[in-house]
């Protein structure tokens, strides 16, 4: 409830096929479907019932089986004045600092945790409460996207690459960072809530996953002097 705003959930219709206790169209979902459908979505138009529960529980689950599938990493070269890379469905390297490096880590450089700064306590107090899109989630009676991504250990990155930086952007388009190791490193030392300032973030191969370590609660300031990378990261 929020002055302003207004939510509303419309009844649903059985004509839909997606009931509230009819969970076999959950169950029969593929990802090429669940491509098609989410590709077709367009709540904007108020001709068809998209926003009904049992349609928006498919899109819910759809989004989810489509990030969790590996596709073959994809590339399209797209702009107009300059072009630009556009890389999908990267999962390998990991961008993010895979739980079992960072154990072996620990294992040979032990690290002590370290207290939040009341800032952060209060930030990440602040996430701990149910937003408007876990709200709706519960309302329609799906997971949210939060709890889905929590309990995975990968995850598909994507990356926008000048087509002329043939150094560093093709270090990424290939690895998915200038140094993965040395990216390892510096997010082993990074805790949810923190504030992470990059200097020089180039095209935000550190800048990325920074942003992904100290979650929404914490912050990435990204400094890059160089206007064409800045407008990229």
């Amino acid at each position: 409830q929020r002055e302003g705003w207004h939510a509303e959930i419309l009844p649903g219709r059985e004509e839909l096929g997606w009931q509230n206790n009819d969970t076999g169209g959950l169950a029969n979902l593929t990802v090429e479907s669940c491509r098609e459908f989410l590709l077709n979505a367009n709540g904007a138009d108020q001709s068809v019932p998209f926003h009904e529960p049992a349609v928006m529980q498919k899109y819910a689950a759809c989004g989810s089986m489509v990030w969790d599938a590996e596709a073959p990493r994809g590339l399209n070269v797209v702009g107009q004045h300059w072009p630009t890379f556009l890389i999908t469905n990267f999962w390998d390297p990991p961008i993010l600092l895979p739980q079992e490096v960072e154990q072996e880590m620990l294992s040979s450089s032990p690290r002590q945790q370290r207290p939040p700064t009341p800032m952060a306590a209060a930030a990440l107090e602040a996430m701990q409460r149910p937003g408007v899109t876990e709200q709706l989630h519960g309302t329609i009676g799906s997971d949210s996207w939060e709890g889905h991504r929590r309990s995975r250990d990968r995850a598909p990155h994507a990356f926008v690459l000048p087509f002329y930086d043939t150094n560093i952007g093709h270090w990424m388009k290939q690895h998915g960072s200038m140094n993965p190791l040395q990216s390892y490193e510096m997010q082993s030392i990074l805790q949810p809530g923190d504030t992470v300032i990059d200097v020089g973030a180039n095209l935000g191969c550190y800048t990325l996953p920074f942003a992904e370590r100290v979650g929404a609660a914490g912050k990435v300031i990204a400094v890059e002097p160089f206007r064409w990378l800045r407008q990229i990261v």
